[in-house]
């Protein structure tokens, strides 16, 4: 009978320590996983502003390109109005001119 309760309280004694080693285990996975998450988090937001950087400057490359096409065009307008001008303005002068 003295072998049993021994053997009782010494499982009942084993298994408190094994509860708060289970609980301090716990404790520090928890923690260990709140840190992986914020690195993790934080590896993420590096990844997102490397390809949004990226895609930025696509962009905005394209939008400068337009802008240059853009600025193109109206020059060659100007030049073809100038050179209508001055056609017109020749062929004035031209019917000014006594034959």
């Amino acid at each position: 009978m003295w072998q049993k309760l021994y053997e009782i309280t010494n499982l009942l004694f084993n298994f408190g320590k094994d509860l708060q080693q289970s609980r301090t285990d716990i404790k520090q996975l928890q923690t260990e996983l709140r840190d992986l998450s914020s690195s993790t988090q934080e590896e993420l937001r590096k990844l997102r502003e490397a390809i949004q950087r990226p895609a930025y400057e696509v962009q905005r490359t394209q939008e400068n390109e337009a802008h240059e096409r853009e600025k193109l065009e109206l020059r060659l307008e100007i030049q073809k109005l100038r050179a209508a001008k001055q056609l017109s303005q020749s062929e004035a002068d031209q019917d000014d001119t006594p034959r």
